[in-house]
């Protein structure tokens, strides 16, 4: 799991005690690679063309179905990333931020784990598996948090 800065014993680069899981230097890298994903995502779409419609409907299908996933799975990651940083920060509650709406593990479409990704071209496949493996690690966060809370020093006034 990438720890985007954050040292071992629950302190960040800056030897400050992290307070766990929303430490802002692991949130501000997985926010990082989130956004360079949806960009390398854009500019393969846009500017590669992975499969041209008039030559393989098929395949041109499973782009169009892996895209919508990788956006759902991207701006979903991205939703909770920011609520974790709104929880660190004062600006959202808690029990909030850890409800349903924030609940990536139940969300089957981006969970789902197609068979005929096989027959995409190798530089989509490779963006449609980061995102699914970024998408993943951010739902056992948030798995974590849920079952576990956020440490006490994580949050401003020592909320729960």
């Amino acid at each position: 799991m990438q720890s985007g800065g954050q040292g071992s014993g629950g302190q960040d680069s800056g030897g400050q005690n992290s307070g766990g899981l929303v430490a802002t230097a692991f949130f501000g890298g997985t926010y990082d690679e989130t956004l360079q994903l949806a960009r390398q995502a854009r500019d393969y779409l846009a500017f590669v063309d992975p499969v041209r419609a008039e030559d393989r409907p098929l395949p041109q299908l499973i782009v169009a179905r892996e895209s919508c996933r990788m956006t759902a799975r991207l701006t979903r990651a991205m939703a909770w990333i920011m609520a974790m940083r709104a929880v660190h920060q004062g600006e959202l509650d808690l029990a909030e931020a850890l409800g349903e709406d924030f609940d990536l593990g139940r969300d089957r479409v981006c969970l789902a784990q197609p068979s005929d990704l096989a027959v995409l071209p190798l530089g989509f496949r490779k963006i449609v598996e980061d995102c699914d493996r970024l998408y993943r690690r951010v739902a056992r966060l948030g798995e974590m948090a849920r079952r576990e809370g956020i440490p006490r020093d994580a949050t401003p006034n020592g909320a729960r």
